[in-house]
């Protein structure tokens, strides 16, 4: 396919569509941004403004993951721009989803810019049964657990799912197990929580996908975390984080690897924290948050203190280097 003309792909550009989005969900990060950035410019050239909303949403989800988060947010807010001029509630549901994500990561710890976001994404997508209504309610229940609501996003992910979770893909079942299992230990269940750490890592292995890996030994910590076996916490947070890297998935690699350090090194110093290509610094806490709500109630590390909406919570004088000199503290994101 990378040796047709341009030409050859003008009539049929949705091809690269599904390329894209296949190659992105089969975690092949480089292959799924080239294709998407080439159906982007055959579509712009020809005028297929419908295939617009599907390559930008891909190209935001695949710069999400890769941890390039302002051209991620530009890519999903202009795939927004496009589904509302072009009127389809459908597709206006599906680019909210990936900007309500960015959102959560992007903004400031409390902004409550992304759970308006993923309810206007659901309420667009309305009582459609479509893939990418679920999606939206799976959004919105993640978000709804990083804001602090664990009944209301358990019951917007079953809602999406089922109670076996069968209606969701199973491309993206671990992740969403993954968030079901906080949800349980935030209210207190524990069986239920173990249950569904144990499916997620089932389903995880029979897949191989290694990022769906990482999401379901992301469970298994937070269930150990909540047991109190703080060692082996850390040790599945670490397996989690090595098993995004192969990929490229660099955000949710250091994401895992944030939330592994508190806990097996309670008194370590705390560093710059890590940057996402030529962005700003990403907020540990709004990391240990979006990866595990229940961080800041179960880590006794008293060091951690951040400041939101800044890019350092401390004034060390590594960190007062770190403001001085942002290139030396920059995290490179892998493509």
């Amino acid at each position: 396919m990378d040796g047709l003309t341009d030409p050859t792909f003008t009539e049929a550009s949705e091809s690269l569509v599904w390329l894209a989005w296949a190659e992105a969900l089969l975690e092949r990060y480089a292959d799924a941004e080239r294709h998407a950035d080439r159906g982007l410019d055959i579509a712009r050239r020809s005028g297929q403004v419908h295939v617009l909303p599907h390559l930008l949403s891909a190209k935001a989800f695949v710069h999400l993951t890769t941890c390039r988060l302002p051209s991620a947010l530009e890519s999903a807010e202009e795939a927004e721009s496009v589904a509302r001029a072009i009127g389809s509630s459908d597709l206006l549901a599906f680019t909210l989803c990936f900007k309500a994500l960015i959102l959560l990561l992007h903004s400031p710890l409390g902004d409550t810019g992304a759970l308006r976001t993923a309810q206007e994404a659901v309420a667009a997508a309305g009582g459609s049964r479509h893939w990418w209504a679920s999606l939206a309610r799976c959004v919105l229940g993640h978000t709804a657990l990083v804001s602090g609501d664990p009944h209301r996003a358990q019951n917007a992910i079953l809602t999406a799912g089922g109670p076996e979770l069968l209606d969701l893909q199973p491309s993206i079942r671990p992740g969403q197990l993954e968030t079901l299992v906080n949800t349980a230990l935030a209210v207190g269940n524990t069986d239920q929580a173990a249950r569904w750490a144990a499916r997620a890592l089932a389903e995880a292995e029979r897949m191989g996908l290694r990022g769906q890996l990482g999401a379901a030994l992301r469970a298994e910590a937070a269930l150990a975390q909540h047991r109190g076996d703080t060692r082996a916490a850390a040790r599945l947070f670490e397996r989690a984080a090595q098993a995004y890297a192969p990929s490229g998935a660099t955000l949710w690699e250091a994401y895992s690897m944030l939330l592994a350090t508190p806990r097996h090194r309670p008194r370590a110093t705390p560093r710059a924290p890590p940057r996402c290509g030529s962005g700003p610094a990403v907020s540990p806490t709004t990391a240990a948050h979006v990866c595990c709500p229940t961080w800041p109630r179960s880590c006794g590390h008293k060091t951690w203190k951040p400041r939101v909406g800044r890019r350092n919570w401390t004034d060390s004088p590594k960190n007062q280097h770190a403001r001085k000199n942002p290139c030396a503290h920059r995290q490179s994101s892998t493509n």
